[in-house]
C-alpha cells in the first residue's frame, strides 16, 4: 500500500521533501532509484524514530511549527510527531519564513547557544533581538557576503532606485521576520 494513500491522516499531510523527491513524484519517471529513498519525510515516518536522548532538533523551514487540530488528540503535525519520537526541545516556525533574516537568526542562535553559553530560550530570544535590531550596514554586509545579491537586483529593478534608498534603517524590525520562531519543550 502507498505509505501516502491515507491523506486523511494529518500525519501523512506534513513532512519534509528532500532530494530524491522528484523521483517519486514524477508520475513518467518508470524507475526511480531505490537506494535513494522516496525523499519524503512524513511525520508518520518521524513517529518511528527512537529520538529519546535528543535535546534540540531545529526545523527552520516554513510553517514547520503548524498541524492539524484533531477532536480529542490535539495538534498533530511534525512538531507534535517529533515530540513523541522523543526530542526534549524543538525549535520550529510557524509561518513562511524569510530567507536572509533566518539565516541571521540561526547563525545567532546557534553562535549564542554553542560558543555564548546560554540556554535554548535565552540563546533564541538574544538571536531575535540580534535580528530585529539588525541596521541597515549589516544587512547590507550579510546579503553581499552570502551570496543574497540577487536579491537586491530584483528590488532595485522593481523599485527602480539603489538598494541603499529603498531599505529601512533597521529593515528586519517588523514580527514577520523574527517572530515567528518557537521553542518547544525544554529551554535548558
Amino acid at each position: 500500500m502507498d505509505a501516502y494513500s491515507n491523506m486523511e491522516d494529518p500525519l501523512t499531510r506534513c513532512g519534509l521533501v528532500f532530494a530524491g523527491a522528484n523521483n517519486r513524484l514524477d508520475p513518467d519517471r518508470e524507475n526511480p532509484p531505490k537506494d535513494y529513498g522516496d525523499g519524503i519525510f512524513t511525520a508518520s515516518d518521524a513517529l518511528s524514530l527512537d529520538l529519546r536522548g535528543t535535546d534540540l532538533l531545529v526545523l527552520s523551514a516554513c510553517q514547520t511549527g503548524l498541524g492539524e487540530v484533531m477532536t480529542g488528540d490535539g495538534v498533530r503535525g511534525l512538531r507534535r510527531a517529533f515530540e513523541l519520537a522523543g526530542v526534549n526541545s524543538l525549535l520550529c516556525t510557524l509561518w513562511s519564513v524569510d530567507d536572509v533574516s533566518s539565516a541571521i537568526l540561526m547563525e545567532r542562535f546557534y553562535t549564542n547557544l554553542l560558543v555564548g553559553g546560554m540556554d535554548k530560550l535565552s540563546a533564541l530570544t538574544a538571536a531575535k533581538n540580534s535580528v530585529r535590531n539588525i541596521s541597515k550596514a549589516e544587512a547590507l554586509k550579510y546579503y553581499r557576503e552570502n551570496g543574497f545579491g540577487h536579491i537586491f537586483e530584483q528590488i532595485e529593478a522593481e523599485c527602480n532606485a539603489p538598494i541603499e534608498a529603498i531599505l529601512e534603517e533597521t529593515p528586519f524590525k517588523h514580527p514577520y521576520y523574527w517572530a515567528g520562531y518557537v521553542l518547544q519543550g525544554s529551554t535548558t
